[in-house]
């Protein structure tokens, strides 16, 4: 028989009441727990999903992060790069104002510069380019007890010194009587009684210039009675030698052509319509076929000549700006070169800027790339030439054939530029302006250098101060070259990259005190080159071209030697003349402008007049 009590239903039998209990909550709990745990398995599985979204949705936004940096970094580039862009295009429009309407010249005085070395410059004292004075006072020209500075022109109270009348001209005389029919004071000029040896002078110089018609007239003679056989009766006196055989128009003529438009710059066409307005029908095809006839008969072998001069030259300038060919069956772009020795100048006319022109024309060289390695010639003997930093002159040092003095006027002119190209960039303005007071001042020391013998004390103090400010020069300049782009303004950086590229050619004057600073001898010497082409653009032919090289060279190598140009085409035309354009090297050398005797210049008054 079972006994049961009031157990749960789920009581085993034979099993205390108290067990079954705790059995059953146990198992209520394991339930519990169970579904608990299904629970949890479900939020669990629905988190791992949520997590797995979240962590899809994370890298789809670090995918985009990274791609927004990315795109900022690509835009800050681009910001950078057009701010660069938008500075270099500020700096060009306002070098092209410059260059429209501001000064044409490059001289800069010191006192218009906010940083001055006081202890080494005054600010009265000319700029590094000899500039003198500008009128008008100058700010600050009285601080700090500098003296003020004499203004120019005429002072108040100075009577001056009257009209200087030359002393060389003839004078004539033209007497100026009272004009009749007129009345003074009420008396009839006729009735005034001229009073002899009482009068007024006063002096007016003036200029007649007439074309006019030369008649030759060529006398005939008769031999002597009882003259042998074979002797005719009439002899006529020989024609005079003329420039042109058969021409018609005489040696001045030719001479004024030459000089208005190689030294004047005026156009041909200009020329031959002021002699038509003075009633001579001077035609185009006469004058272009003269000068043609001209140029290979009588200046050619002196243009040849010339070069051959300024090979023999140590220290030589270059330089070369460009020069039109309007022929249309000619490339039309050239470029005129020009190279000065210590007694020439030479134009040379050619259709490349390559190093080939100067290697020919200053070393004789016919074939550059035939020299591939650099060629083994002593120092002492190898030429100096001073050149701006062109590509073409680099490529006859690399081959060791010449020794480059680079310009400091053109490295000047970087910190000029600089100082027009951004005039808002104050902490940049100062910087370039201490810059060009650096290299005034070694202008200065060198220019008080190279007054003195090379072996006085003057010149050894003058070269010590010139070597510690180079040296000075030198660790600010490597210190300048370590900065980036990010650092320092980039137009600072080109101008410190390029004085430290060409710094080996920037001090080659301070061994050799001969040797200027600066390449402007040249850069004043090509200048009428680009008065000509300005004026009348450039040449037709090949010839016509050649003919401008060889008259600039003429010219140009006169005024170096202080010889009038014009006499001495006449008198070069004159001894050519009766050689009939036949003249050997030597005789054409020693007529050379540089090599004159001064018997010679005094004879044909050769002198170029200075007044």
């Amino acid at each position: 028989m079972l006994y049961y009590t009031q157990c749960d239903a789920e009581t085993v039998p034979g099993e205390s009441c108290s067990v079954a209990d705790e059995l059953s909550r146990e198992r209520r709990k394991t339930r519990s727990l169970e579904d608990e745990n299904e629970q949890l398995r479900g939020i669990f599985t629905t988190a791992t999903d949520q997590f797995e979204a979240l962590n899809r949705r994370i890298e789809s936004l670090e995918n985009e992060v990274s791609a927004e940096k990315k795109n900022r970094q690509e835009l800050e580039l681009e910001n950078r790069r057009l701010k660069k862009e938008l500075s270099a295009e500020k700096a060009k429009a306002n070098k092209f104002a410059d260059m429209l309407f501001g000064l044409k010249s490059e001289k800069l005085k010191l006192s218009d510069l906010k940083v001055v070395d006081e202890d080494t410059l005054s600010v009265n004292e000319p700029d590094c380019t000899g500039a003198a004075d500008e009128k008008g006072k100058e700010k600050g020209e009285e601080k700090k007890g500098l003296p003020k500075k004499k203004p120019p022109g005429g002072q108040k109270g100075h009577k001056g010194h009257g009209r200087k009348i030359p002393k060389n001209l003839p004078i004539v005389d033209r007497h100026i009587h009272l004009p009749e029919g007129e009345t003074f004071y009420g008396i009839p000029a006729e009735s005034w009684v001229e009073q002899g040896g009482m009068y007024e002078i006063s002096y007016m110089v003036r200029k007649e210039v007439t074309w006019y018609v030369e008649r030759i007239i060529r006398h005939k003679s008769a031999p002597p009675q009882g003259s042998g056989a074979g002797i005719p009766k009439l002899l006529t006196a020989p024609m005079p030698d003329k420039i042109i055989p058969q021409g018609k128009y005489g040696l001045e003529v030719w001479v004024d052509v030459l000089i208005d438009k190689y030294q004047q710059h005026v156009p041909v066409q200009r020329q031959i319509f002021a002699a038509q307005q003075s009633g001579v029908n001077l035609i185009p095809g006469t004058v272009f076929g003269g000068l043609k006839t001209i140029y290979s008969m009588h200046l050619k072998p002196l243009y040849e000549q010339l070069i051959v001069a300024l090979q023999k030259g140590e220290r030589l300038h270059g330089d070369e700006t460009r020069w039109y060919m309007l022929s249309d069956a000619m490339k039309k772009l050239w470029y005129m070169w020009g190279f000065k020795s210590e007694s020439v100048t030479v134009f040379v006319l050619d259709s490349t800027r390559s190093a080939a022109v100067p290697a020919k024309a200053l070393l004789g060289i016919d074939d550059l790339t035939q020299i591939k390695e650099p060629v083994e010639i002593p120092k002492e003997r190898m030429k100096i030439l001073n050149v701006d930093r062109y590509s073409a002159y680099k490529a006859l040092a690399n081959l060791a054939l010449i020794i480059l003095s680079f310009c400091w006027a053109h490295v000047r002119r970087d910190f000029t530029d600089i100082i027009k190209k951004y005039p808002d960039e104050n902490n940049l303005i100062k910087w370039a302006e201490e810059w060009l007071v650096k290299i005034s001042r070694l202008y200065r020391i060198n220019n008080e250098r190279v007054k003195h013998s090379r072996k006085s004390k003057l010149f050894l103090e003058y070269d010590t101060k010139l070597r510690k400010a180079i040296e000075t020069m030198k660790n600010e300049l490597d210190t300048e070259v370590e900065y980036d782009e990010d650092t320092v303004h980039i137009a600072r950086l080109k101008a410190m990259k390029s004085m430290k590229n060409h710094w080996d050619g920037l001090i080659v004057f301070v061994d050799n005190p001969e040797v200027p600073m600066d390449n402007n001898r040249m850069e004043n010497g090509i200048r009428p080159c680009a008065l000509g082409r300005k004026n009348y653009i450039g040449n037709h032919s090949e010839w016509g071209g050649e003919l401008s090289a060889c008259m600039y060279s003429i010219i140009q190598t006169c005024i170096q030697n202080g010889i009038n140009p014009k006499a001495y085409l006449n008198y070069y035309f004159i001894r050519s003349i009766k050689a009939k354009g036949k003249m050997d090297e030597n005789e054409i050398n020693s007529m050379l402008p540089g090599n004159l005797q001064d018997n010679i210049i005094a004879e044909y008054d050769l002198s170029l007049k200075k007044f």
